[in-house]
């Protein structure tokens, strides 16, 4: 059932290399302001933010302002549920 919801998983090694690449794009400014556009750069950033919380690294951000998000949401009266069936792969 899962599957009709989500495609696979991407592999733990997939993630990683997605966190190094934009690690080094991020901590290198030079890099950064060669490959990212100005206007991206919060975007790079936050999605960084996002895996490495998917890796469980110390960064705190994204799952701050995810808390931060659900508290808002539970507020408005929003109710998030999970879908039946297995989800995990």
């Amino acid at each position: 059932m899962a599957d009709r919801y989500f495609p696979p998983m991407k592999t733990w090694a997939e993630i990683q290399k997605a966190h190094d690449t934009l690690a080094t794009i991020v901590l290198n400014p030079d890099l950064r302001d060669e490959i990212v556009h100005s206007d991206w750069v919060d975007q790079v950033v936050a999605s960084l933010d996002v895996l490495c919380w998917v890796l469980g690294h110390a960064n705190t951000r994204f799952p701050d302002a995810l808390s931060g998000v659900e508290e808002k949401l539970r507020d408005l009266g929003y109710v998030m549920k999970e879908l039946p069936g297995e989800v995990a792969h």
